[in-house]
């Protein structure tokens, strides 16, 4: 496994130490990250180099790869890489870069490939990654005289592994196990079967924002009652909190039940989801998986979400909605699984649209003086998620 090169620059180096001491005082008195965190390159980079490629990233859906011999290629962390699915089923990852010239191997998704095959000199590989052929490598058609070693020249793997449908990849090859890394959700969604929910509907699109200011958009509750009118039941009359903050590790988020005198999907019939109570009210869950993947799990469907920075102010998203395997099958439950991942999309865009303008605003900013605070009352996510990532960083 290739190793990346480690940087000099620290966090502190490019925002100062003043100013994340104080990301470390108690609520009340703390002071979020300077808006350079989110509009300088260097600490993109840094990133890049300390956390994307260390950690497990999202990398795509494994229902995106179904059959053996579909592959896509993608983008993580600024390297290029093969997430295919084999001839005995299993996915893998590889480095898209040919062993000989390293060309980009595979530049388009595939479906039932029986090889990969480099555009440059046609240097082949099995889906194992094996070299399988170097056609004219010694002048002749199939290039036999010369043999070079199949296992010493395949391309590069990658660590991966699936989980609930999302293929992970650990660039490095030194992260906790994966096991490990999703246990504390692991254990809090042990009583429901998310494995059986069915990809109903896939979408990508692009925020104009750097990454963590989108992350920081999903743990903020404070923004709903104002943006999405939809989801306005986070406090109740007497102004208590509907959810429990939970931290653990790399995942943080919030769960919630949402009081029975409001329904926003009133009229739908869906089946809930394997384990949800049969009737009554039902657990809500936010979750993030630091850094690239968020989950909502529902009453009736499931949405998984990975997130890819590729600049300073631009993160793109691919995220699937899932559902019972009744709802999907059925004709008469299509209408209703279409009405809730257009209520989604609707939420994306709504949060869409002010990301933006925090992104504008912190690159108007630049080193500009920005004191953040922090409500005692609502942004308990916003800072471990700040803290969390200097910790990861240092």
């Amino acid at each position: 496994m290739c190793k990346m090169r480690a940087m000099n620059t620290s966090a502190t180096d490019i925002l100062g130490a003043d100013r994340l001491a104080r990301l470390e005082l108690p609520i009340a008195e703390a002071r979020g990250l300077p808006s350079e965190a989110y509009t300088s390159q260097a600490l993109f980079d840094l990133e890049r180099e300390r956390l994307f490629r260390r950690t497990w990233m999202g990398a795509a859906f494994a229902h995106e790869i179904p059959q053996p011999g579909d592959a896509l290629p993608l983008t993580i962390a600024g390297v290029e890489v093969i997430v295919l699915r084999d001839r005995e089923g299993d996915v893998r990852a590889f480095h898209n870069v040919c062993r000989h010239r390293a060309s980009t191997v595979l530049q388009e998704p595939a479906k039932g490939l029986a090889h990969l095959r480099c555009p440059y000199h046609c240097w082949t590989y099995d889906l194992d990654g094996r070299l399988k052929a170097t056609p004219l490598w010694d002048g002749t058609p199939k290039g036999k005289n010369y043999t070079l070693d199949p296992a010493e020249n395949a391309l590069v793997p990658i660590r991966c592994g699936v989980w609930h449908d999302i293929v992970f990849v650990n660039l490095t090859g030194d992260a906790t196990p994966l096991e490990d890394y999703v246990a504390p959700l692991s254990k809090l969604w042990a009583g429901y079967d998310l494995d059986s929910p069915r990809p109903f509907e896939h979408a990508e699109s692009t925020m104009d924002a750097n990454w963590k200011v989108v992350k920081e958009g999903l743990l903020d509750v404070y923004h709903e009652e104002f943006v999405h009118p939809a989801l306005s039941y986070r406090i109740d009359r007497d102004g208590t909190k509907t959810w429990e903050d939970i931290m653990v590790g790399d995942i943080m988020g919030m769960r919630s039940v949402v009081p029975d005198d409001v329904d926003d999907h009133p009229d739908l019939s869906l089946p809930r989801l394997p384990g949800m109570p049969p009737d009554g009210p039902t657990p809500t869950y936010i979750f993030l998986l630091f850094p690239s993947v968020s989950i909502n799990v529902l009453d009736n469907h499931v949405v998984r979400t990975i997130w890819s920075a590729h600049s300073p102010a631009e993160t793109r998203w691919r995220s699937t909605w899932y559902f019972t395997g009744e709802a999907v099958e059925s004709e008469r439950h299509q209408a209703e699984c279409q009405e809730i991942v257009d209520f989604w999309k609707a939420v994306r865009g709504e949060d869409q649209g002010v990301v933006t303008l925090v992104q504008r605003g912190h690159q108007s900013l630049g080193p500009g003086p920005r004191e953040v605070r922090f409500s005692p009352f609502w942004d308990d996510l916003l800072l471990h998620f700040q803290r969390h990532l200097v910790k990861a960083l240092s």
